[in-house]
């Protein structure tokens, strides 16, 4: 005889569950890391034909602008801005809907500006990109889960986080309400995603290679000092994207003007004091690691403090990285946050005389990259796993500090929430049979 196995309605439904993420996250995790890399290589070649031009870089990004302004926005308002709060407004009012020519018209309108040099990040809007995609593919199926599943990818593959990029694609969506049916083909496709860009031998763009030895409890009262100045400065660069969004009313007016004022200030800025800090400023995280003072000086004296030319070009990022996504161009907020961050801990280091590549330099980075994410975004848990993930487990305590820190300084205000409550873009309800 043969035993007949029977599976109750709640292991059928568990199993078809299982059999829905899985199939989801394998599609996400190879659409997110081919995005991620084919956009980076494009990004690359491009421009290394601007320079090889030798035209001046304020001229490239002006010119981007137009373009961007007098074609792109003209089509699709809604391509402008970060594109995570088009994600975050399409999870929490539409399940997952995304309006179809917002998802097309931000490839060329991230790639322009980024390609350009107009400094910002790479997540938001190939999150937004991937997601909308996903959603696509996915509609009869789960696009809710899709539309996760998107972003969890990218993020995953630009930081080689697995279970943080997961988790931050939740998290910042429901920062207060996590829920196991969105995170957990959140992380596995997150993870997928990962595998495959370590396996194509795509790099991240934190590439940390932090000691193991474990940091001195007598050292804890300075990092807790400086999570909460990193916390402040979370809530500061908050505020001043805020400001620039308000000054440049982007939703207001004509979008060309705006961009090109944008794109003008920003670039010129830049290049007045580190032309290092354009576009993604890869250059920038990487000389923090490897404690390359000439690339962190820029223009200014080497005689210079050295954390002085930090905090300059900390600054610098974070008004040209405000000025070039307030006024309208697409580009993303979490890559140039980071950055602000370690170099926050870059200075604080050399404030307080601790030797570069020691263990305590790099929980001052540490505390710098997760409480900058946990003060701007409030995605504590995401923060300290991604921190964990990039640096190693010696330099959980420092992350877990510096998350708890950022988060209860600014838990009540967010450096998207401003686009969500209408000072940016990405509220469009979908029109019937255009949504992703």
């Amino acid at each position: 005889m043969v035993a007949v196995v029977k599976i109750s309605p709640e292991n059928r439904a568990s199993i078809l569950y299982l059999i829905r993420w899985i199939l989801i996250a394998l599609v996400a995790g190879v659409i997110g890391s081919l995005l991620v890399g084919l956009f980076e290589i494009a990004l690359s070649i491009t421009q290394d034909l601007f320079l090889r031009s030798r035209l001046p870089i304020p001229i490239v990004a002006i010119l981007g602008a137009v373009i961007t302004g007098s074609l792109i926005y003209r089509v699709e308002p809604d391509a402008a801005g970060e594109g995570m709060p088009t994600y975050i407004t399409g999870l929490n009012r539409f399940d997952g809907a995304f309006p179809l020519s917002a998802t097309i018209m931000k490839i060329p309108a991230s790639f322009i500006t980024l390609a350009t040099f107009g400094s910002g990040g790479l997540a938001g809007p190939l999150g937004m990109i991937s997601s909308g995609v996903l959603s696509r593919v996915f509609r009869h199926v789960d696009r809710r889960t899709a539309a996760v599943c998107g972003v969890a990818a990218v993020i995953g593959t630009l930081f080689h986080s697995p279970i943080g990029g997961g988790i931050f694609a939740v998290e910042i969506v429901q920062r207060a309400n996590m829920r196991y049916r969105d995170l957990f083909p959140s992380v596995l496709s997150s993870a997928i995603a990962v595998w495959i860009a370590r396996f194509a031998g795509w790099r991240a763009l934190l590439s940390v290679d932090a000691p193991g030895s474990p940091i001195p409890l007598s050292t804890m009262g300075l990092l807790l000092l400086l999570a909460v100045c990193v916390g402040l400065l979370g809530g500061m660069f908050t505020r001043l994207y805020a400001l620039v969004v308000r000054v440049f009313k982007r939703n207001e007016g004509n979008a060309l003007i705006k961009v090109v004022v944008g794109a003008a200030v920003a670039s010129v800025l830049v290049q007045l004091i580190n032309p290092r800090l354009a576009g993604i400023a890869q250059s920038i995280t990487d000389a923090v690691f490897m404690d390359d003072k000439l690339a962190i000086f820029g223009v200014l004296p080497s005689e210079s403090p050295v954390f002085v030319a930090a905090l300059v070009m900390l600054l610098v990022r974070a008004v040209a990285t405000c000025v070039t996504i307030g006024s309208g161009m697409s580009a993303g907020l979490l890559g140039p946050s980071m950055t602000i961050g370690l170099l926050a801990g870059y200075a604080w280091a050399y404030v307080f005389g601790v030797p570069p590549g020691s263990t305590l330099f790099y929980a001052c980075l540490a505390v710098g990259c997760a409480g900058i994410l946990a003060g701007s975004m409030n995605v504590p848990i995401a923060a300290a796993v991604m921190t964990l993930e990039l640096f190693g487990p010696t330099f959980g305590l420092p992350a877990g500090l510096a998350v708890v820190v950022g988060f209860q300084i600014n838990r009540h205000r967010t450096v998207y929430d401003f686009a969500l409550s209408g000072s940016g873009h990405g509220q469009r309800i979908p029109a019937a049979g255009e949504s992703l």
